[in-house]
């Protein structure tokens, strides 16, 4: 009984407080339809899309089993390789942490002349490139598909995860002209502390402690 109450009162001081493996990216499935929790950045000279649409969450088969919400882009560049992307920063509780992301590109306009590249794409934790793929210049106008992934220990603390696409062509002067990119599925698994009981939660797990304890003194 008393080793019981212990365990109790010690689960009662904390506030509950666990490590659990979770999915620590907000809308990696981009299903409310827009860049929620997401931060949109370009790279010097470059634009994540020529004109209003062109960056956007659409339907969008990205991994091959099926259209889904996907965000899509049409990176490139004023001068060199350029474009931009996407980043979130996490919380992590514990030491691994793991990362997987969907990626695709199109080009939907047949010898238009300018897609030489269909674009870089980069996963970067911290800023440090931990994992890349280039479309180059596949065939007009299939999908391609591919992915990225990470698994490391980067330690507890703060961690901001980016995805980088570059091309080093300009994009068009509107929507379609130049090969769009495709990110879907963005999962960081991590340990996270879940989150502590109301105070009045608490309150009543403690009267509990002190029933459960004068109910047991009774019966002896």
């Amino acid at each position: 009984m008393k080793n019981l109450l212990k365990t109790l009162s010690i689960a009662l001081v904390l506030g509950w407080s666990d490590l659990a493996n979770a999915n620590l990216i907000v809308n990696g499935d981009f299903s409310s339809g827009d860049f929620s929790a997401w931060n949109l950045f370009t790279t010097p000279s470059g634009s994540l899309g020529p004109a209003a649409g062109a960056n956007t969450v659409t339907l969008f088969d990205v991994s091959g089993g099926g259209a889904s919400q996907a965000a899509r882009f049409q990176v490139g560049g004023f001068s060199g390789s350029a474009g931009g992307g996407i980043s979130q920063t996490i919380l992590l509780s514990g030491s691994d942490l793991d990362i997987s992301l969907d990626i695709a590109a199109l080009d939907s306009t047949p010898n238009n002349g300018s897609n030489a590249s269909w674009g870089l794409f980069e996963l970067l934790l911290d800023g440090t490139v931990v994992d890349s793929f280039d479309f180059d210049s596949p065939p007009c106008c299939d999908v391609v598909r591919n992915s990225l992934a990470y698994s490391g220990a980067p330690g507890a603390g703060n961690h901001e995860i980016a995805i980088r696409m570059t091309r080093s062509y300009q994009n068009g002067n509107n929507v379609g002209d130049t090969p769009f990119q495709y990110i879907d599925n963005v999962i960081a698994t991590g340990s996270s502390v879940q989150p502590a009981p109301a105070p009045a939660t608490l309150a009543l797990f403690g009267l509990g402690l002190i029933g459960l304890g004068w109910s047991r003194r009774r019966q002896a």
